[in-house]
C-alpha cells in the first residue's frame, strides 16, 4: 500500500489475526520511504468496526524519524482500558527510512487499528496477509456519510509489496517464486503434499510471491523462477539425521525448501554461469540478456508485469543470448607485415590466440594452424574457426651501408630504392649513388619471389657515419620487450608512432635501451632525436 501524506490526517486500518505466525491476535507492518519523504508525524488509534466507527483511543503523534535506531513502546488506552500494546522499530538506512510496527498485545480484538499520518511526504507499507499467516488491512470501508474522515483513507492494494531498500534499486534482480513441483516422496516413504490453501499449480506463481512495482515505480519482480517445493542437495549433517526424514527426498540426499529462498539462488546460479562466460559483464548487460531471453506462457501473460516480471528465467537461452560470431581474416601465403584479425558481429576488444597473443589481431612468422577465443567488451567468449596459413617467401630485412657516396645492400632478386618514401624510377640494383649533401632519407624495399616486401632501415647522408650505424645496430627487430642500440652520439629522446601517426610512446633512453613491452603487435616508426638531428627507422613488434 502506498500512503500519501498531507496536512489532512490520513489513515489505514489494520486487522489482527488470531492465527498469525507472530502470535495470536498480533499485527505486523513493514514501512519504508526515502528519508527525504519521511517528513510526517504518525500515531495509532482504535476504531469501532461498524456503526459510527467511532475512535475509542489514540497514542501521541511522533515525527517519523524520532528515536531512529531505538525501540519505541506505546499503548492505546480507552480510559483505563488497554486496547493494544505497540512496539516500533524506526531506523535510517542510508538515505532510506524504515520502520517495523508490531502490535504485540491486542486486548480488544473487535477493533480496527489505525496507522494515522499527517504532514508531508509518503510511505509504502506491507502487512502480508492471512494467507501467509500474517495480517490484512481493511478494504471494506464505510461511506463518507457514515464516517466523514473516510475520504482520507489510504486504500490498500495487492501490489507494491516489494518496498524495502535494496529492492528499490534498478540494479537489483528481484525474483518471483513459481511452484516447482506438486509433491514428492520423503525418506519415510510418505507423500509430501502442501496445505489445501496452497492452490498454485506447477509453473504458476506462488501466492506468497510479492508483487510490484517497487515504491519508485520500477517493475518488480525482474524475473520469476522455480522455488516452491524444490529439492536440492542437503548438508551431510541433515542427511545423517533421521529427524529430518520428512523434509528429505526418498534418496535421503536432497532436502525440500521453497519460496524465494530457492528461486533467488537459482537466478544467482545462472548469473554466476553468465559471469563465468562474460567475466566483465555489468548488471545492465546481465539484466538486458535476462529480460531478452525470458520465457512466457499462459500463466505469465503479457510481460513485463508486476507478478512475473519479464517472464520465467531460461538459463540456456540467457547464455546463448551473449553468443556472437567470430572468424579469422587474413591472407595465405602471408608476409611479415600481414596481420590476422578477428571479424565478428560483436565489438571484439581482446583475444586469446593459439600462438599466445592477446590482442584483437596477430602477426605470424611461420606456417601454422591459427585460431582464437574472441572477447567482447563484457568478456563474453566465442571461439573462431581454425585457419591453416602458409608463410610466404619473406626475404631477410635489407641493411644499408654507406661507402663514399654509394649506399648499398646485399643482393636480392627484387629491389627498389626510395627517397623520402617515393620510389626512385629505375633504381632496382643493390647499389645507389647519392649526393652526400642531400638531406633526403633513403631506404630500399626487398621483394621475395612470392611478393612479400621488407623495408630496410632509413639512411640520411647528412648524418655522421656513426649515427647511420646506429640504425644498423638497433636489435632485435622484430622486437618483443626491449630494443637496444649502439651509438657514440647521445640519443636525447625516442618517440614511437603507429602507422596512423599516433604517438604511442615518448621515452628518454636508459642504458641505450628503450621499452617496447607496452606496444601491441604491429609495425611502428621510431624517431631518434639528439644534437645530430632526427633519424627515422621502422620496427616490428611481435
Amino acid at each position: 500500500m502506498k500512503g500519501d501524506v498531507d496536512a489532512d490526517t490520513s489513515f489505514v486500518w489494520m486487522l489482527n489475526n488470531p492465527g498469525s505466525q507472530l502470535g495470536a491476535n498480533t499485527i505486523y507492518m513493514d514501512l519504508w520511504t526515502d528519508l527525504a519523504d519521511a517528513t510526517w508525524n504518525y500515531a495509532f488509534a482504535a476504531n469501532l468496526p461498524s456503526g459510527t466507527y467511532e475512535e475509542r483511543g489514540e497514542t501521541v503523534y511522533r515525527l517519523a524519524t524520532t528515536s531512529a535506531g531505538s525501540a519505541i513502546y506505546d499503548t492505546i488506552w480507552n480510559g483505563t482500558n488497554r486496547l493494544a500494546t505497540i512496539e516500533m522499530y524506526p531506523e535510517i538506512v542510508g538515505n532510506t527510512f524504515h520502520m517495523e510496527i508490531y502490535f504485540s498485545a491486542v486486548d480488544s480484538t473487535d477493533y480496527l487499528y489505525a496507522l494515522k499520518t499527517v504532514g508531508s511526504g509518503n510511505y509504502d507499507a506491507w502487512t502480508g496477509s492471512t494467507a501467509i499467516a500474517l495480517n490484512d488491512m481493511q478494504t471494506t470501508i464505510p461511506t463518507a456519510a457514515v464516517y466523514p474522515s473516510i475520504i482520507h483513507y489510504n486504500m490498500p492494494d495487492s501490489l507494491q509489496t516489494t518496498v524495502s531498500s535494496w529492492n528499490c534499486s534498478e540494479k537489483v534482480v528481484s525474483v518471483g517464486n513459481i511452484r516447482n513441483r506438486l509433491t514428492h516422496t520423503d525418506q519415510n516413504g510418505n507423500l509430501y503434499v502442501p496445505s489445501a490453501s496452497y492452490t498454485s499449480v506447477v509453473g504458476q506463481l506462488s501466492p506468497n510471491s510479492s508483487k510490484g512495482p517497487n515504491r519508485r515505480g520500477v517493475t518488480r519482480p525482474t524475473i520469476s523462477a522455480s522455488g516452491d517445493i524444490a529439492l536440492s542437495a542437503c548438508p551431510l549433517w541433515m542427511a545423517a539425521s533421521p529427524s529430518w526424514n520428512a523434509t528429505k527426498s526418498d534418496d535421503g540426499m536432497h532436502a525440500r525448501n521453497g519460496g524465494t529462498s530457492m528461486a533467488s539462488p537459482l537466478v544467482a546460479g545462472v548469473a554466476a554461469l553468465y559471469l563465468e562466460k562474460c567475466s566483465k559483464g555489468t548488471y545492465q548487460s546481465f539484466m538486458d540478456d535476462l529480460q531478452a531471453s525470458a520465457m512466457t506462457d499462459a500463466y505469465t501473460g503479457s510481460v513485463p508485469n508486476n507478478a512475473y516480471g519479464y517472464g520465467k528465467i531460461h538459463a540456456l537461452n540467457l547464455m546463448l543470448q551473449s553468443n556472437y560470431t567470430a572468424t579469422i581474416d587474413g591472407v595465405t601465403p602471408f608476409c611479415s607485415t600481414d596481420t590476422f584479425s578477428i571479424v565478428s558481429n560483436a565489438n571484439v576488444v581482446n583475444a586469446w590466440w593459439s600462438n599466445g597473443d592477446t590482442n584483437a589481431y596477430t602477426f605470424l612468422n611461420s606456417t601454422q594452424d591459427i585460431s582464437a577465443i574472441a572477447l567482447n567488451e563484457f568478456g563474453c567468449k566465442m571461439a573462431t574457426d581454425t585457419l591453416s596459413v602458409v608463410a610466404g617467401d619473406i626475404p631477410p630485412t635489407p641493411i644499408i651501408t654507406l661507402v663514399g657516396n654509394v649506399i648499398s645492400t646485399a643482393a636480392y632478386p627484387n629491389l627498389q630504392w626510395f627517397e623520402n618514401g617515393v620510389a626512385i624510377p629505375g633504381e632496382t640494383s643493390n647499389t645507389l649513388t647519392i649526393d652526400l649533401t642531400s638531406t633526403s632519407d633513403f631506404s630500399v624495399v626487398a621483394t621475395g619471389t612470392g611478393g612479400c616486401e621488407v623495408t630496410s632501415n632509413t639512411i640520411n647522408p647528412t648524418l655522421g657515419m656513426e649515427e647511420l650505424m646506429m640504425h644498423l645496430s638497433g636489435y632485435p627487430n622484430p622486437v618483443e620487450n626491449e630494443l637496444h642500440y649502439i651509438s657514440s652520439q647521445v640519443i636525447e629522446k625516442i618517440a614511437i608512432f603507429d602507422l596512423t601517426g599516433k604517438l604511442v610512446s615518448d621515452q628518454v633512453p636508459v642504458n641505450q635501451t628503450i621499452a617496447t613491452n607496452m606496444l601491441v603487435s604491429g609495425t611502428y616508426l621510431v624517431v631518434w632525436s639528439g644534437s645530430f638531428g632526427t633519424v627515422y627507422t621502422k620496427i616490428i613488434k611481435k
